[in-house]
């Protein structure tokens, strides 16, 4: 497997958007209405959110790449008391390659290289593959929530955690 994990900087911005688009709206077109998945985007995709999402010591963006073409891309948020996976998303013409599973435990390696030992994520509750992905690598639900993200616009999640000890 020709997989590579890339640390971004704050130059790899459009390379993230390009695969934001790429992949995060078709991963969600059958889960969220029209009018809430173009507001999700670009809360979420914003240049000016990406840009200093980039420039912040405590948020890190990755891409895989895999034969030299990126085709996913993660995000960690690294708190207090533990890592917040904001996104991972993987091309779906790549997966079922174990690519997913490889980027997984990259970033597992990268958290467990700053001193963290658990891993937080938020899913919505109707992707049921991504949730039978996490289980699968020993995450566990431990919360169901409702999260309000402005206009009207909520995202209902489950809360998922995975523990170093629990593998």
């Amino acid at each position: 497997m020709d997989a590579k994990l890339w640390v971004c900087g704050t130059n790899d911005r459009s390379r993230i958007e390009s695969l934001a688009f790429r992949i995060w709206k078709p991963a969600f077109r059958d889960i969220l209405p029209p009018d809430r998945l173009d507001y999700l985007f670009e809360w979420m995709y914003a240049p000016e959110k990406l840009e200093q999402q980039l420039a912040d010591n405590d948020t890190r963006f990755y891409l895989l790449l895999h034969n030299g073409q990126d085709i996913g891309y993660a995000q960690l948020l690294f708190l207090d008391d533990h890592t917040k996976l904001e996104k991972l998303y993987v091309d779906q013409a790549f997966r079922k390659r174990k690519l997913g599973l490889w980027f997984l435990n990259a970033l597992v390696g990268e958290v467990r290289a700053r001193g963290f030992n658990v891993i937080r994520l938020q899913v919505n509750r109707a992707n049921i593959t991504a949730i039978d992905f996490y289980r699968k690598f020993g995450f566990t639900t431990i919360a169901s929530k409702d999260f309000d993200v402005g206009e009207g616009h909520v995202m209902d999640d489950f809360v998922m955690e995975w523990r170093a000890n629990q593998n």
